[in-house]
């Protein structure tokens, strides 16, 4: 009896540390602005970081026109009201919704977001949990679709060089 209580202890004290340690990368991206100036520095640094190498490398065009309409109603919602506290409920509501739509694409396309997967190494039954970031993932997607479009190459052989050249 002993036995069964230390063990769904254990499993208490394991659940409950698992999600610390899963979100312990806690540096989500935020659009978030109460003036026109501040919304203009934080539209610049966000555009910054969606090019080659930037923390939002890949966002795709779709998302990126998704982004760019709701970065542009955000503009004119500050055009017109100045400040977030000048602005009426409507406004208000608005803002928060573009805010929110941008703001998950960002997280979801974030190259330091953390994914844990956990896998059952082959010929064993305990799973391992293994950690990467999604830009580690992505980048390891890529080099493979790079390689195995090399490989399927007319021409292409093993090794560098082809057999009977010189």
């Amino acid at each position: 009896m002993q036995l069964k209580v230390w063990m769904v202890g254990i499993m208490l004290g394991a659940a409950w540390i698992a999600p610390g340690s899963a979100f312990a990368n806690d540096s989500k991206p935020q659009i978030k602005a109460d003036t026109k100036a501040e919304f203009g520095d934080v539209v610049a640094a966000v555009q910054g970081e969606m090019v080659p190498g930037g923390r939002y490398e890949f966002v795709d065009s779709s998302e990126r026109r998704t982004i760019d309409a709701n970065l542009a109603e955000m503009r004119s919602l500050f055009d017109q009201f100045g400040t977030v506290s000048a602005m009426d409920k409507d406004a208000k509501f608005k803002l928060y919704v573009d805010q929110e739509n941008v703001n998950a694409i960002l997280t979801r396309r974030d190259d330091r977001r953390m994914i844990c997967t956990s896998e059952r190494p082959m010929g064993s039954l305990i799973p391992k949990r293994t950690c990467r970031t999604y830009g580690a993932i992505q980048r390891d997607r890529k080099n493979s679709q790079e390689f195995m479009q090399q490989q399927a190459r007319p021409g292409f052989v093993s090794g560098g060089y082809a057999p009977g050249g010189h």
